[in-house]
């Protein structure tokens, strides 16, 4: 089973994802394989307390416009698969696509979805 997570500020998954990690107003993850959408209210979280909840969740993947590197690391340390894509990408193509997107890497997660290919 494998679970996606990602970032927005709206209702609905044909919304753009979230320009911002830890104040996006809704972490919603969705089971790939029942297609189950869990919605929870992210909007008094910081980054540290956004990724806990990421990891409560039991999320495998995670696609966001941009991260500190410290969430960046308790993810990875959890074994979360972390990638970037822009804000105007709606949720669902983000999903969608998540293979495709870049891997986030430090220290060019601070530039947001405009990364730099790591070595």
């Amino acid at each position: 089973m494998t679970t996606l997570a990602c970032l927005i500020e709206g209702a609905g998954l044909r919304r753009p994802l979230s320009p911002t990690f830890g104040r996006a107003r809704w972490l919603v993850c969705v089971d790939e394989d029942s297609g189950r959408e869990l919605w929870a209210d992210n909007r008094h979280r910081g980054a540290v307390a956004t990724a806990g909840a990421i990891i409560r969740f039991h999320a495998d993947r995670l696609v966001c416009t941009w991260i500190e590197a410290g969430p960046l690391r308790l993810l990875r340390a959890s074994g979360v698969d972390v990638r970037l894509a822009p804000p105007t990408l709606p949720a669902l193509a983000a999903l969608a696509c998540f293979d495709r997107l870049p891997l986030a890497c430090e220290p060019e997660v601070k530039l947001g979805w405009a990364y730099r290919p790591g070595p």
